[in-house]
C-alpha cells in the first residue's frame, strides 16, 4: 500500500514533469546553452572542448610516484608554497576539475626544461599540463556560447 507521502511525492514529480513538457515548445533555440554558460562563467568555470577532455585524460595518468619532483630543478630551491612541484600540480589540479583556481602557486616558476617528463614512468606530458592549467585558469571567466 502507498503512503500519503509517497503519493504526494509522485504527484509532485508528475506535476513538474508536465510543466517542463509544456515549456519545451516555447523555448528559444540556444537559450539553455547561453544560460548555462553564463552561470558557468560566474562560478569561475571554463567550458571544455572534446580536445580538452582528451588532454585531461593524458594528464590524469599521473600515479603520484614523485619522480618528477625529484628531477625538477625548481623543487628544493623554491618554497613549496610558491611552487609545490609537478606532482602536486598534476594530482591536485587535474583531479579538481572543472574548476581551475590555482591557489597562490606561481606556475611561471616551471622552467619548461622537461626533466620531470623524462623521469615519468607513465609519460605524462607535464609541461603541456601546466600550459593547459594556465590557459584554463585565465579563460575561466570568459565562458561563451559556442558559435
Amino acid at each position: 500500500m502507498l503512503s500519503s507521502d509517497n503519493v504526494l511525492a509522485k504527484l509532485n514529480l508528475a506535476w513538474n514533469f508536465l510543466i517542463h513538457v509544456l515549456k519545451v515548445p516555447f523555448r528559444q533555440k540556444g537559450e539553455g546553452a547561453r544560460d548555462f554558460l553564463e552561470r558557468f562563467g560566474q562560478e569561475g568555470l571554463s567550458p571544455w572542448s572534446v580536445r580538452d577532455k582528451e588532454r585531461i585524460a593524458s594528464f590524469s595518468r599521473c600515479i603520484n610516484c614523485g619522480l618528477c619532483d625529484a628531477a625538477c630543478a625548481s623543487v628544493g630551491v623554491l618554497p613549496r608554497q610558491e611552487f609545490p612541484g609537478p606532482s602536486m600540480l598534476l594530482t591536485t589540479l587535474t583531479r579538481s576539475f572543472p574548476r581551475i583556481d590555482p591557489p597562490s602557486w606561481d606556475l611561471a616558476l616551471c622552467e619548461g626544461c622537461r626533466q620531470c617528463e623524462s623521469f615519468c614512468p607513465t609519460r605524462v606530458p607535464i609541461v603541456q599540463a601546466l600550459e593547459f592549467i594556465r590557459e584554463k585558469s585565465q579563460g575561466s571567466a570568459r565562458a561563451t556560447v559556442p558559435g
